[in-house]
């Protein structure tokens, strides 16, 4: 199972903007404080909510005083604009000082001021914070409700900046949500205005937003390629922060496409950026990022080393994504075989989901505390965590992961001979798997072309000691350079060809599946042919002057098919994956001829209805067959059947 590493690096507060006066630095700070004493009326309520304003960051508690002068002198005189103004400040002093009561009271206050005056700017300001105090809640719905009325009184006045923001507001929202599609589609239409403009830095943003929904959303060809397009934009401009993030996002996405030693190389060069800039919470991430490309490589110990340090950096930071290090911990004791270090750190990230609101932290929790308690027996708590799992992925559309949790609750269920419920959620694994095979398909594309690229030009492999080496530091960032030019031109060269191989993939496709029906067909009428006779020879005995009887045998006896389809058919199929079937016969030698047979469907993506239609069987039986399959080639209860036999 592979942890959702991208989260670490999000930026979810794309849209935070607080205006509405420019800070002028100290001078203009002192300025209003040499002013404030001689001042009267609505002129000293203006001065203190200007004083406010420029203090929000530096002086959090004196800007909240000031504040609270304002309110109360503008109450007094009836000054509503003031009044207005004073609210929103305290609004977004609070909201800074992640006191989110606090700020919704007064935002609720200022709102109403704003909309007597018929302030619209004001009022989409107001929505705009209210929004992001409810993001910060958890509360996506009013986070979402908030920020599409500020949007809407934006457009009223026609202000394009801050539509903008408030659009990426709005993606963010439906990420959090796990609402993948209308997240994306703000985002681009941030992309395409910020290419018409040549504003790069709202460019670079939406890009590496773009680029993190599409991982998500499994399209990892198009994540990289957006990706790489913001590497570009962040080399010219020399942002080495914001370089870091796009560097370990790179590498978090190879991670999702196996590719670990590029994801080595990719993160090794974000991290000796997050030590030489002193950014602690994102060397956090990277460290867990190379723990995944590790421990995809093997090596165990090493990976549950960078797990560790990546605790201890957050544990310091008390950053909100504690939760997700917590689970990658406790999947580095799990592959360790330490079962109960593995289910406290389960049980702790589980805790610190509930407790921040992090619905996809709470469900992996679930999800990998329901895997363990199988394990060990305990069926009740393993249903329950399965099921929860389960109801959020499938809320949130996250085909993947519902693959995962069907697969396991259908294995489940046949287990303890509840057949009924196994078929159902096999059916809703089948479903979540056709959604994801194309991609993986394109994805398997991908992964050899990079590496076929790389293979020409790399001159040495990066090994990485337990601790990082600060005497390779050099290498390390020149051959990351080299890998991302390489993979640079890689993702053009794939783009520029995308259809020829999509058309390719589609004409082997069709191809296979006629040869499986074709052939497979054949074998099935046969044998039908072959049971009806039986069952009819008795009855020319019984009724030895029937004509018509006899005339039917004749019929059937012309019908008979004669040759081998099975030898047919395994000619042909292995046109397509040479050596399928002896790979299999040398490592499984308990298979038998219909174990082959399924095999070869599965290698040829055919669903679950088809198989049982073309093999004359119920799809019940397809399912309990896979699960047998399953035990004969000994694959484990965190392996995919279906990756694993088109692994072959």
């Amino acid at each position: 199972m592979c942890i959702d590493i991208r989260r670490f690096s999000r930026l979810l507060l794309l849209g935070l903007f607080l205006v509405p006066t420019l800070s002028f630095g100290q001078s203009i700070i002192d300025s209003l404080k040499n002013v404030l004493p001689d001042s009267e009326g609505t002129e000293k309520v203006d001065v203190l909510n200007q004083l406010t304003w420029e203090l929000k960051f530096s002086e959090t508690t004196n800007a909240i005083s000031y504040g609270d002068q304002s309110l109360a002198l503008s109450g007094e005189i009836g000054y509503k604009k003031g009044q207005a103004q004073a609210n929103y400040n305290l609004l977004v002093l609070y909201y800074l000082k992640q006191e989110s009561s606090k700020s919704i009271e007064f935002g609720n206050h200022a709102i109403e001021l704003y909309r007597q005056l018929e302030d619209l700017l004001g009022m989409a300001r107001s929505w705009n914070i209210m929004g992001l105090n409810s993001l910060t809640l958890g509360e996506h719905e009013h986070a979402l409700d908030y920020f599409k009325k500020a949007l809407e009184q934006f457009e009223i006045v026609n202000n394009e900046e801050n539509i903008l923001k408030i659009e990426a507001n709005i993606g963010n929202v439906y990420y959090r949500m796990g609402n993948y599609q209308p997240a994306l589609e703000s985002y681009l239409r941030i992309v395409d205005y910020a290419r018409e403009k040549g504003d790069q830095n709202l460019l670079a943003a939406n890009l590496q937003n773009a680029a993190i929904t599409y991982s998500d959303f499994g399209q990892f060809a198009k994540a990289l390629e957006s990706s790489f397009e913001v590497l570009k934009i962040l080399r010219a401009q020399n942002d080495s922060s914001k370089l870091a993030n796009t560097l370990q996002q790179i590498a978090s996405t190879f991670n999702e496409l196996e590719m670990y030693e590029e994801s080595t190389l990719s993160v090794s060069e974000a991290i000796l950026i997050d030590k030489r800039v002193g950014r602690d919470v994102h060397l956090g991430a990277s460290y867990i990022t190379l723990a995944s490309a590790l421990k995809g490589e093997g090596y165990l110990d090493s990976a549950f080393y960078y797990n560790k340090e990546a605790l201890r950096l957050y544990e310091k930071a008390g950053n909100k994504s504690l939760g997700m290090v917590l689970i990658s911990l406790g999947s580095s004791h799990n592959s360790r075989g330490e079962v109960k270090e593995a289910e406290v750190f389960f049980e702790r990230a589980l805790e610190v989901g509930q407790q921040r609101k992090r619905e996809t932290v709470v469900a992996l929790s679930q999800f990998k505390l329901g895997q363990l308690y199988i394990e060990s027996g305990e069926t009740d708590k393993a249903e329950s965590f399965l099921l929860a799992a389960h109801e959020y992925w499938a809320r949130s559309g996250r085909y993947k992961q519902i693959s995962a949790v069907t697969k396991e609750l259908s294995e489940f269920y046949s287990d303890r001979a509840q057949y009924e419920r196994a078929i159902r959620y096999q059916k809703m694994h089948d479903m979540a798997e056709d959604s994801v095979f194309g991609r993986q398909k394109q994805n398997e594309l991908m992964r050899l072309m990079v590496r076929q690229n790389l293979a020409q030009q790399e001159s040495s492999l990066i090994n990485l000691p337990e601790k990082a080496d600060s005497e390779n530091r050099w290498l390390l960032i020149g051959l990351a350079m080299l890998f991302i030019l390489s993979a640079w031109t890689t993702v053009y060269f794939v783009g520029k060809n995308r259809n020829k191989i999509k058309k390719l993939e589609e004409d082997l496709d069709k191809k296979g599946r006629e040869l499986a029906f074709l052939s497979l067909s054949a074998m099935q009428k046969e044998n039908f042919i072959r049971e009806f006779t039986d069952k009819l020879k008795p009855l020319t005995s019984e009724f030895p002057g029937n004509k018509e009887l006899h005339a039917l045998m004749r019929i059937l006896k012309t019908q008979e098919i004669q040759e081998d389809h099975w030898s047919r058919f395994k000619s042909a199929f292995e046109q397509i994956a040479p050596h399928f079937f002896d790979h299999l016969l040398a490592n499984y030698q308990s298979l038998t001829e219909t174990d082959l047979r399924f095999c070869a469907l599965i290698r040829l993506a055919i669903p679950t209805k088809e198989i049982a239609r073309i093999s004359g069987i119920s799809s019940a039986s397809v399912n309990k067959a896979r699960y047998r399959l399953r035990k004969r080639l000994e694959i484990p209860s965190e392996d995919n059947l279906d990756r694993f036999i088109l692994s072959i």
